[in-house]
């Protein structure tokens, strides 16, 4: 009798932890996809959002502070640019005496004076033509709401009728596909927060490239300086058009049959390559994304029972920070790895003293010849 009362115990006890399991699994990919919907809806809100109502406004009152005070900076630029200019096309001011020299330097420099000084209008006037072109954009489209992600009814089922042991892959395939969701949508709305930050450095420091314009040697540095910031404008051209192609994947999921774990394992495949596409990730970037969540999962779950919770997920971010990084680093067109493999080589492997010799081969051949 107590024996029978041992297994109907053992038993209950396992049929409510495997519906906690299940309830779990559902609740984490509903709390994942939740979480990408938010950001998603945000980057729709922000796109078309201008630099001055951004935040309510209080970031772009500091730069156009920081603004007026490179004015004074840019119109000091202006001369300099204008004599230099001056000092080098003119030899000993003769040029001058002609009069339509003499008013194609001076309107130069009302130009450039110009420029500087109505450099905020222009930029405001230029972002505003950009920011028509991506609210037309977005108009056409409608809205975000078709590109919204939910765990499909019958994807949920399958999930609900699995078993306990069976779960467990189930599990782990749940974890990686979260966290890997998770840390995509913050990418996706870090892409605009980047945006609007360079808008900003764009404006606040305009007086100074504008003021290259004085120059026809500098005026270079002014024109490429409005075509990145032309580029920058139109990025949220870029961001609508990649929601509009992400939307046109996603309209209709595949949920394929079989057992729960392959269905939710390709459904999740499907689901974060189409956010791939989305976010504009490159392969290299993606399995580093992917390593330093394995990563991250393998810490937590090992250190969580030695050091707790929170402790465990400060050092899931310090093991998984760098390896996500290296996805991203870059330096003299040189990835990690074999940014790495030249420190390596020149620090450790050829860690000597190193004799530069010059050689005149003008000399060599002419000792030669006399030979």
């Amino acid at each position: 009798m107590q024996s029978a009362d041992f297994l109907s115990a053992v038993f209950f006890y396992l049929k409510v932890g495997e519906n906690l399991n299940q309830n779990w699994i559902v609740e984490n990919l509903n709390n994942a996809f939740s979480t990408w919907n938010g950001k998603l809806g945000e980057l729709w809100g922000l796109v078309t959002t201008g630099p001055q109502t951004f935040k309510g406004g209080a970031v772009w009152s500091v730069m156009q502070t920081l603004h007026n005070g490179m004015v004074g900076i840019g119109y000091a630029l202006v001369v300099l640019f204008f004599a230099i200019s001056l000092c080098k096309n003119t030899m000993n001011f003769h040029e001058l005496k002609r009069p339509e020299a003499a008013i194609h330097y001076f309107l130069r420099f009302v130009a450039a004076k110009a420029l500087v000084g109505y450099g905020m209008d222009i930029m405001l006037n230029v972002f505003s033509i950009c920011n028509g072109i991506v609210t037309d954009m977005a108009d056409s489209m409608g809205g975000i709401s078709e590109a919204m992600v939910s765990l499909p009814a019958e994807m949920q089922t399958a999930i609900e009728n699995v078993g306990f042991l069976a779960s467990i892959p189930l599990w782990l395939v749940t974890i990686l596909g979260s966290l890997f969701i998770t840390v995509l949508s913050f990418v996706m709305i870090l892409t605009v927060y980047g945006r609007f930050f360079r808008l900003y450095m764009y404006t606040a420091l305009a007086p100074l490239p504008l003021a290259a314009f004085a120059g026809e040697s500098t005026q270079s540095v002014g024109i490429s300086f409005l075509k990145s910031y032309v580029g920058v404008c139109l990025e949220g051209a870029v961001i609508v058009l990649a929601c509009v192609i992400y939307s046109a994947f996603v309209s209709t999921p595949t949920v394929t049959s079989g057992e729960a774990t392959t269905i939710v394992w390709s459904y999740l495949a499907e689901t974060v390559f189409n956010m791939l596409v989305l976010v504009g990730l490159n392969l290299r970037q993606m399995i580093c994304s992917g390593a330093a969540i394995a990563v991250a999962v393998a810490v937590y779950l090992g250190l969580t029972p030695l050091l707790g919770h929170e402790t465990a997920g400060w050092v899931c971010i310090v093991a998984a920070a760098p390896i996500a990084a290296a996805g991203f680093f870059t330096y003299d067109c040189l990835t990690f790895e074999k940014f790495l493999l030249v420190v390596i080589d020149s620090t450790v492997i050829r860690n000597d003293w190193r004799l530069w010799k010059t050689e005149n081969k003008y000399c060599k051949k002419k000792k030669g010849d006399k030979h």
